[in-house]
């Protein structure tokens, strides 16, 4: 048992010489790595389990799977993404080692994510040179890629407006058509009296989000 003086868990290798490596890249790739040792609360146990390198950073034991995340094209752009019907979100880091890259993580609970939950509304698809210019997320749980509408079909309905410039709109009514172009950020009711997107209750609306291209439904009131 070697002693140190780390408060927090911490995985190091060591070469035949035992000269000790800290740097994820060798440890999970360097053929130097002789053993290996978990360093917590002031003492370090050596560890008969070689490790691997895992796409968001991590270091684990070999043959274990590594954390889910999507096959997004890392050069693409960040946003959301809809493979095999699974729903991940991509983001972009703007500090660190890994500035400006794109790391993506499944949306939902089935990820492993507590307490979060795929939003419900249209996303703008991130995928580049995809068909498909929006991901619909419906509040029965279920996410398709698709395009706007040619018109405005009913309440909670985005579709394309020939007659403005702003072009890509959602339906606030039905009844008499009340629609507001996506270009114009804020938050709207939108009417679920009959069955669409946001909801299915009659007499009643809920609150959605126009923000960078998305209408995504405002839970609890919340604006």
């Amino acid at each position: 048992m070697v002693t140190n003086l780390l408060s927090e868990e911490k995985l190091f290798c060591t070469n035949e010489d035992n000269k000790l490596e800290s740097r994820l890249v060798n440890q999970c790739t360097s053929a130097e790595c002789e053993k290996y040792y978990v360093c917590a609360n002031g003492s370090c146990d050596e560890k008969s389990t070689y490790y691997q390198s895992c796409s968001n950073g991590t270091c684990i034991p070999a043959g274990e799977t590594c954390p889910s995340t999507s096959t997004c094209d890392p050069a693409g752009n960040a946003g959301y993404y809809l493979k095999t019907n699974k729903l991940y979100l991509c983001t972009q880091s703007s500090t660190g080692r890994k500035r400006n890259t794109i790391a993506c993580k499944e949306v939902g609970e089935e990820a492993g994510q507590t307490g979060t939950k795929v939003p419900i509304g249209y996303l703008k698809n991130a995928e580049q040179g995809a068909t498909e210019t929006y991901i619909q997320c419906t509040y029965e749980g279920t996410c398709t890629a698709i395009n706007p509408s040619s018109s405005c079909t009913g309440a909670g309905v985005l579709f394309t407006d020939s007659s403005s410039e702003s072009a890509l709109t959602l339906c606030l009514e039905a009844d008499t058509p009340v629609s507001t172009p996506i270009a114009d950020e804020g938050s709207y009711f939108v009417n679920v009296s009959s069955k669409n997107t946001f909801g299915d209750k009659n007499g009643h609306y809920v609150i959605v989000k126009i923000e960078d291209e998305n209408v995504i439904l405002q839970l609890q009131g919340k604006l």
